[in-house]
């Protein structure tokens, strides 16, 4: 009890109020000037986090078999950099520019939906993932998505912040989120959520091998597709170079046409998964992956 209390009253407000200041001072300079502050954060991060960083290495052993000490390093090295260019690119989000800073591709996907009717994206943790959202949010869907509620509620009302600023809503993963998700999906408004995820520090999405569990948001997007028949689209992320993304999304999954008249939610958490993991190791170096992977399912 006297833990939580100064936890609740001393560490919350005391890292709230470091991460406040630091946003509001990087908010001062340019955008290639913070990315850059990201990844110099990024090289010592990788020094200072240790047990992330063996999880790290032990994951791209795993993936890619034959990949050498020196490629694994290289690997490793752009993976934290892009991870730590994300998080401080987080304070400046609405000075990432549609057009100069980010290439969206594949836009005909979202011009033949309706921006009326519930549309579910699915987006993995590559790039800088936020940019997702603002691509969808600027081709005029009303976008809810949901992350992961931090419990440092300084901390938490800080990112919310940073993200409504580019235009999207954010939903807690909860019993009063899943109110909410339901009623904006009713509504004919779209929601977001992340193909990969972690619990108990490891990866539950993807599965490299086997299969994928049904409480994961894979599955949760399924089901809520089915339930108020909307298409599943995926959309990916990816850093060119610096302060350089370019957007990509799939052709959407009518899980009701006549194409996969019959097909199970296994069937199509296995499509999904497929594609994610394709995604993960065309762009390793760009995974948030500090957890270690589940290999097997």
């Amino acid at each position: 009890m006297k833990l939580r209390f100064i936890e609740y009253w001393i560490l919350h407000p005391f890292w709230g109020g470091i991460d406040y200041l630091t946003f509001s001072f990087l908010r001062l300079f340019p955008l290639n000037q913070v990315s850059g502050f990201g990844a110099f954060v990024g090289k010592l991060a990788k020094k200072r986090f240790k047990q992330a960083n063996l999880d790290t290495s032990a994951n791209l052993q795993l993936l890619i078999p034959e990949i050498t000490n020196e490629q694994k390093l290289l690997t490793s090295d752009v993976m934290w950099q892009n991870i730590a260019r994300t998080l401080s690119e987080m304070a400046v989000l609405d000075k990432l520019n549609i057009g100069k800073n980010i290439e969206e591709n594949d836009l005909n996907v979202l011009h033949r939906l309706d921006k009326n009717k519930p549309v579910v994206f699915l987006f993995p943790h590559l790039g800088n993932w936020e940019i997702l959202a603002m691509s969808v949010s600027n081709q005029g869907f009303k976008l809810n998505v949901m992350f992961e509620k931090i419990p440092n509620r300084f901390q938490r009302k800080l990112l919310i912040t940073a993200r409504k600023r580019i235009g999207y809503d954010l939903i807690t993963p909860d019993y009063q989120g899943t109110r909410k998700l339901f009623k904006v999906l009713a509504a004919g408004e779209s929601v977001g959520l992340a193909m990969d995820e972690f619990s108990n520090n490891k990866i539950v999405a993807p599965v490299f091998n086997g299969t994928i569990s049904d409480r994961s948001n894979i599955y949760y997007a399924i089901t809520l597709a089915r339930r108020f028949d909307a298409p599943i689209v995926l959309g990916l992320c990816k850093r060119l170079y610096k302060t350089s993304f370019q957007v990509n999304y799939d052709n959407p999954i009518y899980l009701s046409s006549p194409e996969y008249l019959g097909q199970s939610d296994e069937y199509f958490a296995e499509m999904i998964n497929i594609r994610l993991k394709k995604w993960i190791l065309e762009n390793i170096d760009q995974w948030y992956m500090l957890h270690r992977a589940r290999i097997n399912g």
